[in-house]
């Protein structure tokens, strides 16, 4: 059911996803954020989502 995206739509991660995800990273290396923190964090933005499910 999750890959016919009956549940959830499915986000294929772009090479600029990722490049925006080490700036991210970078820029925020202070913080406890994991690389894929920011690779949501990316997507995240990209997409106009504001709150992630926890």
């Amino acid at each position: 059911m999750l890959l016919d995206e009956v549940l959830a739509e499915l986000h294929l991660v772009s090479s600029d996803d990722i490049r925006a995800a080490w700036g991210v990273y970078r820029q925020f290396s202070d913080k406890a954020w994991s690389f894929t923190d920011c690779v949501s964090k990316v997507v995240m933005t990209s997409r106009g989502i504001q709150t992630a499910l926890g």
